[in-house]
């Protein structure tokens, strides 16, 4: 995989790529097994807030618009074969793929997924906090279900640390995601920062996995986001493995352990657990069958 691509730049003209470019993509993806490519698109832009709208009513004045979206890189990977399959759009960790296990895009493949991993290497995103990257996740849905080889309505979202919290955002009432009429069939959200979240309200199944003995996403605020999940609507499912840390199916150590700054900020305990992730990689294969 190519490390030089960017996550995310200002874009004012959403017809830069056109139709036939991405119909290329996907035709250079179907020869291509599992080897990735690198795949550009819009995310949502932000919608005029509903005080700006009822403003321009009063005045007589055109609907306001919102602001543009962002141009997204992403690398799209495809099972063997015709399709139409199921797809993964996948959110890393807060320090990029660098410091996220990348075994699991290769497990996703095999088991029949197509894959969309949001961001390349050692680069920042544009939007940073997982209320705006939301935003990202549904401009890659809006891309897949334009791919001929996608099962258009059989669209996932899945991250790790901050990625996970994304990854719950994308299928909030609250946020983003619930203004769109299109949407994600369930989210996989593995070691989820949920004290730093206001999400619960889901409109899709949720599968939450966190590790027992994390230091930083503690499994305790996982446990608090599911009670105060609305009944009426979808609860999500969480699993703590046990005697597990942070970056526990990380079989490698991860970067942003050797960076000072956040070394200051956070005390976060690493040690990969190949039981948890093999535990883990079973629960997310479960739920991915049950709910697709």
């Amino acid at each position: 995989m190519t490390n030089s691509i960017r996550l995310q730049t200002i874009v004012f003209n959403n017809s830069r790529l056109s139709a036939r470019f991405f119909l290329a993509i996907g035709m250079v993806i179907l020869l291509s097994g599992f080897t990735g490519v690198e795949v550009e698109f819009t995310s949502m832009g932000v919608p005029p807030s509903e005080f700006k709208i009822r403003l321009a009513e009063k005045k007589g004045l055109p609907p306001p618009e919102g602001a543009p979206g962002l141009t997204v890189k992403a690398t799209l990977t495809k099972p063997e074969g015709k399709g139409p399959f199921p797809a993964i759009v996948l959110f890393p960790n807060g320090g990029g793929w660098p410091d996220t296990p990348r075994h699991w895009r290769e497990r996703l493949n095999t088991w029949g997924y197509a894959t969309l991993e949001m961001g390349g290497e050692n680069e920042d995103p544009g939007y940073m906090q997982p209320p705006m990257l939301a935003l990202d996740a549904m401009g890659a849905l809006k891309y897949l279900q334009q791919i001929p080889y996608v099962d258009s309505s059989r669209v996932a979202v899945m991250g790790w640390d901050q990625g996970a919290e994304t990854a719950l955002w994308s299928i909030d009432i609250t946020g983003w995601a619930g203004k769109h009429e299109d949407r994600f069939v369930a989210a996989v959200a593995i070691y989820p920062p949920c004290d730093f979240s206001n999400v619960g309200e889901f409109f899709s199944p949720a599968l939450i996995i966190s590790a027992e003995l994390n230091d930083i996403a503690k499994p305790s605020g996982c446990d608090r986001l599911v009670k105060r999940a609305p009944s009426d609507l979808v609860l999500p499912i969480h699993k703590i493995m046990p005697n597990a840390h942070h970056w526990f199916d990380m079989p490698r150590r991860p970067v942003q352990l050797d960076d000072p700054e956040y070394s200051q900020n956070y005390d976060t305990t690493w040690e990969y657990n190949a039981k948890a992730t093999e535990a883990a990689a079973n629960y997310v294969r479960s739920f991915l069958e049950a709910n697709f």
